[in-house]
Formats: structure tokens, sequence, C-alpha cells
């Protein structure tokens, strides 16, 4: 099979496919958010830093062996999504 055809398969044939690709509304992200924090409360950390200028929770979901604490010496990682200036 051409290395093209075969990555072109497994894409269709893994979760990534099942995926949902669009615009997601706020409540939508906080339930999944609260989903993958609920789901997995031994690496998930989920918390709001306070609200947006509308009143809505700014959530921040740390993921890692101890996401309650930072460790020194322990490479940490910040991704930000889900920003622009007028909600």
């Amino acid at each position: 099979m051409p290395p093209l055809l075969f990555v072109l398969v497994l894409l269709f044939l893994t979760p990534a496919s099942t995926l949902d690709f669009r615009y997601h509304s706020n409540q939508e992200m906080e339930q999944y958010l609260l989903q993958v924090n609920a789901s997995n409360p031994d690496i998930a950390h989920l918390y709001s830093i306070g609200q947006s200028v509308l009143g809505r929770e700014l959530w921040v979901l740390a993921l890692g062996v101890r996401p309650r604490s930072h460790t020194v010496g322990i490479p940490e990682f910040k991704y930000v999504a889900n920003m622009h200036g007028n909600e």
C-alpha cells in the first residue's frame, strides 16, 4: 500500500475521524472541561482564574502527575486557546 494511502486509511480509522470540527459554545467547552476533570481526577485539576467582562468563567485545566502543584525542575507547558478580544 502506498504510504500516503496508508496514512489516509489510518486517519479514517482512528478516533480523530470522530472529532467534531466545528465552533463550540462556551457552555459546551465548559462541559467538556468538567468532564475531562471528573474522569481524570489523578492527573487533572480544573480551576477558574476569574471572570471575563461578560461574566464568563476563565478556566484553566492543569494536566500532569501533580496538577495541583508546581515542582521545581520539572518542565511545564502552557497552551493558551480560545482567546479573542470580543466575547
